[in-house]
């Protein structure tokens, strides 16, 4: 669309890498299993969720959210270091790049 394409890719990757670990990891795994550890047998409310000690096919259903968000992140990041590393440039909002200082 905007014609030009020699940004740098490498750190596209890591920074979408990172992310995805992060939040995959962090919030489908961790904070997950935490939530259902340490709830009371009763349970408790969280927002519109009640969470209970027991295991639910929504549990079940973020956890295996989190582990596939977590490996398309590893894989970015596998990709962002395999890859070599070219210019950051930044865009314009007409996709010029570098963006013309004299334009209006």
């Amino acid at each position: 669309m905007y014609g030009h394409q020699d940004g740098n890719r490498r750190l596209g990757y890591l920074v979408a890498g990172t992310l995805l670990v992060f939040f995959g990891l962090g919030g489908g795994l961790l904070l997950n299993v935490a939530l259902h550890r340490l709830a009371p047998s009763a349970g408790y409310s969280l927002g519109l969720f009640r969470v209970y000690p027991g295991w639910s096919p929504y549990a079940s259903v973020a956890l295996g959210l989190g582990v596939l968000t977590s490996l398309v992140g590893g894989t970015m990041l596998y990709l962002g270091w395999m890859t070599t590393p070219g210019p950051l440039e930044l865009f314009d909002t007409e996709g010029r790049s570098p963006p013309d200082p004299d334009a209006p």
